[in-house]
C-alpha cells in the first residue's frame, strides 16, 4: 500500500489519540486534530502512543549511553581525511564501542567535500552517574538525559576525532583498532 505524501504528518507532536470503530483521531500538542485510517507511533523512547496502549511500560536503563555527532567532511584537516574520512572505523577499547562512516551531506549530497561522517559511541554508565546528569540547555531535565562528564568523571578530554590509534589496521576497507 503506497501512502499519498499529503497523508504522512511527521515532525508533530502528538498529545493523545482515539480510536473509532472506522478510523483513528491524533490530538496533536498544538490542539489541532487529524483523523485518518492508521496511526504510526514511531516517536521514539518517550513515545506518547506506547504510553496511551500500554502505561505499564516504561523504559528500562541498558547500563549504556551513546553519543552520536555528524561532523561535516570539510572540518576534517587534510591528513586525518586522508587516513579516516572513506573508511569505516571501529575502535572497541575495554568496554566501550565507537565506530564512525562517512555519510551523505544535507539534502543527500554526495560530493566530496559536502558529505558527513557519523561517528557513534557507547559507553557504559552506571544508573547512578547517569540519574545524576544536569539539566539540558532547556533547562528541563529529563531522567533518560546524560552530560558526556557523567559517564565517565575525568575522561572528559577524550577527543572522538582524532587520529586512528597505532594499533589500527585496514582490512576490507574498513579500520581495526585494538
Amino acid at each position: 500500500m503506497r501512502f499519498r505524501p499529503s497523508a504522512i504528518t511527521v515532525g508533530r507532536g502528538v498529545r493523545s489519540f482515539a480510536q473509532t470503530d472506522r478510523s483513528v483521531i491524533a490530538q496533536f500538542a498544538d490542539g489541532e486534530t487529524a483523523e485518518g485510517e492508521l496511526l504510526v507511533g514511531a516517536d521514539g523512547l518517550r513515545s506518547t502512543i506506547r504510553q496511551q496502549c500500554l502505561p505499564e511500560l516504561t523504559p528500562l536503563y541498558a547500563g549504556y549511553v551513546a553519543w552520536r555527532a555528524l561532523i561535516p567532511e570539510a572540518a576534517f584537516p587534510p591528513a586525518i581525511h586522508r587516513e579516516l574520512f572513506n573508511y569505516m572505523t571501529f575502535c572497541l577499547p575495554p568496554g566501550e564501542q565507537c565506530l564512525g562512516y562517512p555519510v551523505a551531506g544535507p539534502d543527500n549530497d554526495l560530493r566530496p567535500g559536502h558529505r558527513r561522517y557519523n561517528v557513534v559511541w557507547y559507553r557504559p554508565a552506571d544508573e547512578k552517574r547517569r540519574a545524576a546528569a544536569p539539566a539540558d540547555r532547556r533547562e528541563r531535565h529529563d531522567p533518560h538525559d546524560l552530560d558526556p562528564a557523567a559517564a565517565d568523571p575525568g575522561r572528559g578530554d577524550r577527543r572522538i576525532c582524532a587520529p586512528p590509534p597505532s594499533g589500527c589496521s585496514r582490512r576490507n576497507s574498513a579500520r581495526s583498532c585494538a
